[in-house]
């Protein structure tokens, strides 16, 4: 509202993207840093069975949190068409119109 006819409001939305897009990927680094190690554990021949784990809910949600963040960051950068008065190919009156003569 207070940023209309302006392109400052683009600017801020492109900057919240930016954010959004590098809040992703540090969400993203731990938890494939995490899995990876958990992986490597996991396949590791050496490590007794008992301390082995698997992947929990938690990576899985780390993933798509990520991801969201990464896919809503990218659709704010993207750039959105101008509005314009809200009703596009409406033909415009072209006609004079006088006042009645008397007299």
């Amino acid at each position: 509202v207070c940023c209309r006819k302006t392109s400052s409001k683009e600017h801020i939305a492109i900057s919240g993207g930016a954010c959004y897009v590098l809040a992703g990927i540090v969400c993203l680094i731990p938890v494939s840093w995490s899995t990876s190690d958990l992986i490597h554990d996991f396949y590791n021949p050496v490590l007794p069975t008992g301390t082995k784990y698997e992947m929990g809910e938690a990576l899985y949600i780390g993933f798509v949190s990520a991801g969201v963040a990464l896919v809503g960051g990218t659709l704010l950068c993207l750039p959105c068409p101008q509005q314009g008065s809200g009703r596009p190919n409406q033909p415009q009156a072209s006609f004079t119109q006088t006042a009645p003569q008397h007299g």
